[in-house]
């Protein structure tokens, strides 16, 4: 649940339910036509159109007390958070601490700069690292990881057919369903976020917060490239992240950033990669 990008928040679900997890996501809104959209963004519209959650997938729960009954057997919670939304509310993040009982692990996923407070549109996201570390130390038993990533793309699925019968179909399932790349208006960005995904899947591994967030004329520089650059990452192999962060059980701070790859790290992998980063500290 979070504030920040729905499409990280959908990747780390789908994600997580992947490999076996029982997987719920908070949403604000639940009317029909929403949870069709969110449901088409995750599994595609045939399946959406169903207007239940199959077996194996992750699960939408609206409302108060469909989250309380969730938290009740919560083991692990994944926080998104970014520039644009600000951090997690207090009440928020005490309601996850406080309501649920068998709570391990909180991942939160927040911006570079983060740890540091260095720049306007990151003081925000530092104070909600800030309370969640807080709120760890207070409920002892409940470690924390930050995840800090920079300007994300990308999260569709991967590779697609370009000939034959299949053209236009997805040959992989790697995040959101092929209907994510449908929802762009506009065809460079479409274009740009399907080159993304199949070739900057990649992730490298930074412990703390080393790097920062590009300025405004960088960041407008790198808006059309699928290069693999350290202030960037792919939104699905920061899901991933979040996901090993709380299948690691352990705490700590990492960066992200992008790396040339046709498919994004497993969890295993991205776990391994988090703890040969904290051996190196």
């Amino acid at each position: 649940f979070g504030p920040g990008g729905e499409e990280i928040k959908l990747c780390a679900a789908k994600i997580s339910a992947k490999s076996g997890a029982e997987t719920k996501v908070v949403l604000t809104n639940g009317n029909e036509r929403e949870l069709r959209r969110v449901r088409a963004l995750m599994y595609g519209r045939e399946y959406a159109e169903k207007g239940i959650d199959g077996t194996g997938k992750a699960a939408l729960t609206v409302g108060i007390d469909a989250v309380g009954e969730a938290l009740q057997s919560c083991e692990a919670a994944i926080v998104v958070a970014d520039p644009s939304s600000g951090p997690p509310t207090d009440g928020a993040l005490r309601a996850i601490f406080g309501n649920a009982p068998n709570l391990r692990h909180v991942a939160l996923l927040s911006t570079l700069g983060g740890g540091k407070s260095s720049g306007f549109f990151t003081k925000a996201l530092t104070r909600g690292e800030m309370q969640l570390s807080a709120l760890g130390q207070q409920y002892n038993k409940v470690s924390t990881s930050i995840i800090r990533v920079g300007n994300v793309k990308g999260g569709g699925p991967g590779m697609i057919e370009r000939k034959g019968a299949n053209a236009g179909k997805a040959i992989t399932d790697f995040g959101l369903d092929k209907y994510y790349y449908d929802t762009f208006g506009d065809l460079a960005q479409a274009t740009l976020t399907m080159a993304y995904d199949q070739f900057t899947m990649g992730a490298n591994v930074l412990l703390g917060d080393p790097l920062s967030m590009p300025n405004p004329f960088q960041a407008a520089f790198n808006a059309q490239s699928f290069d693999p650059i350290s202030e960037e990452c792919n939104r699905v192999a920061a899901a991933t992240a979040l996901v090993a962060a709380v299948r690691r059980r352990q705490g700590g701070e990492f960066t992200i950033s992008a790396a040339e790859a046709t498919s994004p790290p497993s969890i295993d992998n991205m776990i391994r990669a988090f703890d040969q980063a904290a051996t190196l500290s």
